[in-house]
């Protein structure tokens, strides 16, 4: 029996990681963050002379964040839409509190736009509006002391960006405390009556790949060619690997980085992560430096939607396919800490679901009551249905709680039974 298992950020909060809440907390508050001088913003309570001063950027991205997140919770305030009140609208349209996706989707379509990167006519306006906003305009001027003229504002959008990813990253870095609460997924990985588990995460941490190396647990995610103090990642070897467990990353990871390909490809670029997580000074296998494709941080799809366009891309794009392929011969699929929030995830789910009679789907999460409520359209509309059908089988409580045989179980007994 094969099973797939896809992870949302409902996994890994109860081993210790932070919630999306609280990221956004971090990322509004920007306390003790500074931006170094190789263009990385990076946590660090103490004045050190390769930093910039924070009183240059951080403040004013963090400003900036503020009053872009205004114009979020204003397009998306219940009033717009003639409901009575906000509980009724999130109920209505799925719609969460404004986190640092919605904000790094909001700053990466403003910046692309202007750089014709993706030009969007429709967020002219916006831009245009920020240009005019006195708050806007006093972040952008020029103080006495300061080494830059004024600023602009498409540079100081791919500043919040970069603040955004780097926040993120280094929040996701901290070290879990509790790995035992993922017994469920060893449970899994020690049933004999599995012949293959493939385990999709949404998450850039790099809670599997502990929690399975420090079990003894054989695992492949297809970072297998070791050059010098660097992993490369190869498809191949996570298309046909024989370890019975497989972990695909499809919206990256905290420690993927770009390196140039070996060889004499022109203009190629692979992905690899670094032993000792330090890919600024990675070597090859002849002892030489390793240099990065670029210095901007890791491999991180972040944006509510922007990352959609980039399942197109490079490393992304393969692991979509492979997702795909994967899933047409799965038996089974669980979804653990996932909300539904995705729609090319959703997409696949779905057409999985609808492509076998036999195809099931077990939910566990301690909200999947409350899913129709959270998940997005396609999701939400069909929810009443897919339970009554038994296509979807609910579990109303944690990972840390679940117990992966009484889970297998549901998903193998007859229909109405």
């Amino acid at each position: 029996m094969r099973v797939g298992i896809v992870c949302g950020a409902g996994t890994s909060i109860p081993v210790g990681k932070p919630s999306t809440a609280s990221l956004t907390s971090t990322v509004l508050a920007g306390v003790n963050y500074r931006r170094h001088t190789c263009g990385n913003y990076e946590f660090d309570d103490r004045v050190r002379e390769d930093f910039e001063s924070q009183e240059v950027y951080v403040p004013r991205v963090t400003a900036l964040l503020q009053i872009l997140k205004d114009e979020v919770d204003g397009f998306f305030h219940c009033g717009r839409h003639s409901l009575s009140n906000e509980a009724e609208f999130y109920k209505t349209f799925g719609r969460h509190q404004t986190n640092y996706e919605d904000l790094y989707f909001c700053a990466r379509q403003l910046s692309d736009s202007d750089h014709f990167e993706y030009e969007n006519p429709a967020v002219q306006a916006l831009y245009e509006k920020l240009l005019k906003m006195p708050a806007v305009l006093k972040i952008l001027q020029h103080k006495p002391g300061e080494l830059h003229e004024n600023w602009e504002l498409t540079p100081l959008l791919n500043e919040v960006c970069t603040y955004i990813r780097d926040v993120v990253e280094n929040e996701l870095w901290k070290t879990p405390n509790r790995l035992w609460a993922l017994s469920f997924l060893l449970s899994a990985s020690r049933d004999g009556s599995l012949s293959k588990i493939d385990i999709y995460t949404l998450n850039h941490d790099t809670i599997l790949e502990e929690l399975f190396r420090s079990f003894g647990v054989p695992y492949s995610d297809g970072f297998c060619d070791h050059r010098g103090n660097v992993l490369h990642w190869n498809r191949n070897d996570l298309s046909h690997s024989n370890a019975k467990v497989r972990i695909f990353k499809l919206h990256g990871s905290v420690d993927w980085y770009s390196f140039p390909s070996p060889g004499p490809v022109w203009q190629s670029q692979c992905v690899g992560k670094s032993l000792d997580r330090d890919p600024y000074h990675a070597r090859n296998e002849l002892g030489e430096r390793h240099e990065l494709w670029h210095v901007r941080g890791p491999l991180m799809l972040m944006g509510t939607f922007n990352k959609l366009l980039e399942y197109n891309y490079g490393i992304f794009a393969e692991l979509q396919v492979m997702f795909h392929q994967n899933l047409l011969t799965t038996d089974y699929l669980v979804v653990c800490g996932y909300s539904f929030g995705d729609k090319v995830i959703n997409a696949r789910l779905l057409d999985w679901l609808c492509s076998s009679e036999s195809h099931r789907l077990a939910v566990v999460d301690p909200n999947a009551s409350r899913m129709e409520e959270l998940a997005r359209g396609a999701i939400r509309r069909k929810w009443e249905r897919l339970i009554g059908d038994e296509k979807v089988i609910p579990f109303v409580k944690g990972i840390e709680q679940a117990d992966w045989y009484s889970v297998k179980n549901c998903l193998l007994r007859d229909k109405g039974t």
